[in-house]
């Protein structure tokens, strides 16, 4: 998905077979996204984006996720404890 995504994210279109792999060859059809959160946010010598790219990822994601019919759980900006709840439950 990520692969779609940023090569959508260059105003090209991905390869027909990538898009009919993406529909046919999943993994889950549930995903956890978690959305922009600036206060976990930070750049790090692998990570070299800033948050400003994270959310312009993020952006283009979820409507990718979307198309492909993947059902998205958006994780909640809570503690650590709390959104493990949240994906167990």
């Amino acid at each position: 998905m990520d692969v779609v995504s940023a090569v959508e994210l260059t105003g090209l279109q991905a390869p027909a077979s990538l898009e009919i792999a993406l529909t046919t060859k999943r993994y889950a059809r549930l995903v956890f996204m978690s959305p922009p959160w600036e206060g976990l946010f930070e750049s790090d010598p692998e990570r070299r984006h800033g948050f400003a790219d994270a959310v312009a990822e993020y952006e283009v994601l979820v409507p990718t996720f979307r198309r492909f019919k993947y059902e998205i759980a958006f994780l909640p900006q809570a503690s650590v404890q709390d959104r493990l709840e949240f994906v167990n439950s």
